[in-house]
């Protein structure tokens, strides 16, 4: 259940260390949606995720604005594309 006007933000890949793993692979993917009025919350919150998640500092390895396809939503007798503007953000952790 979400709350309406709650910021959010998505954590779709956490960093991980792996004991075999190449050390440029221990990233993470977060993600915010862009097209609303809480932008700049939403995009605080992914901050904050990210800090959380790190238990501390990060760095920003890339950022890319998409638009991801939500669905078909009825209109009338019509059918509208449902689509949403999100920002992913790719990070590492530094401890």
């Amino acid at each position: 259940m979400s709350l309406v006007g709650c910021p959010k933000s998505h954590m779709m890949v956490k960093p991980t260390a792996s004991q075999f793993g190449p050390v440029n692979k221990q990233f993470g993917l977060i993600k915010y949606r862009l097209s609303t009025r809480k932008r700049d919350a939403n995009r605080e919150h992914a901050f904050k995720q990210m800090y959380e998640t790190c238990q501390g500092k990060y760095k920003i390895i890339s950022e890319k604005q998409e638009t991801v396809f939500g669905g078909m939503v009825p209109i009338g007798n019509m059918m509208i594309a449902d689509n949403d503007e999100y920002m992913f953000i790719e990070f590492e952790c530094l401890n």
